[in-house]
């Protein structure tokens, strides 16, 4: 927000290197994450103003090739999760729920899908259950303001036994996160030929 042309031109270089797709800087673009910076308040334009300028670079290098190109909106993880206990003493305790993260994501998507996004990326999310708010709320905001656009879901694959941070295997992942949603697998620490047998 404080430095427009540089993120703009950022895009554009992508764009112009070839990439067909390229995502907003909103990986932390939530209420939750913001907190951590007394930023909350600003959740809408950081991520309203990140998809003006990632579609802008998108429709400039567009014109000047003729070739489509697409805006992402990024929504990532946040710093809590639902699924495990910040406190090792109390596995019970934790420290949001899940419609508290759903309605932060919601505020996420709305500002995305306002600044002219043309799909969501429910990025690098290590908890099926984080995963899950994320899915919800974009389905409420899309029921609730009529809006149809592709949903791709990204997770992180970190050992040689084709497991996410939460030690579940990329099928259970599939499965968890499947209805109505495109899932796409990166990972981030093998070739991804070795993915091939848990995605078969």
């Amino acid at each position: 927000m404080t430095k427009p042309s540089v993120i703009n031109e950022i895009h554009r270089r992508y764009f112009e290197a070839g990439a067909d797709i390229c995502e907003t800087n909103t990986f932390s673009g939530t209420w939750v994450a913001q907190a951590d910076y007394g930023l909350e308040n600003m959740v809408y334009d950081l991520n309203y103003k990140s998809a003006k300028l990632c579609k802008m670079a998108a429709m400039e290098v567009e014109k000047a090739t003729g070739q489509r190109k697409f805006c992402a909106g990024a929504m990532g993880p946040t710093n809590r999760t639902l699924s495990i206990s910040p406190k090792v003493e109390n596995a019970a305790f934790r420290n949001i729920t899940f419609l508290q993260l759903a309605s932060a994501y919601k505020d996420q998507v709305r500002g995305l899908v306002e600044g002219g996004c043309d799909l969501i990326f429910v990025e690098t999310i290590f908890d099926t259950l984080n995963a899950k708010a994320a899915l919800f709320a974009i389905e409420s905001f899309f029921e609730e303001y009529n809006v149809k656009m592709p949903v791709v879901r990204t997770c992180d694959v970190v050992c040689s036994l084709s497991l996410v941070c939460m030690c579940m295997c990329v099928c259970v992942v599939c499965v968890c996160v499947r209805a109505r949603m495109r899932v796409c697998v990166r990972e981030c620490l093998r070739v991804c030929v070795q993915l091939l047998p848990s995605l078969r």
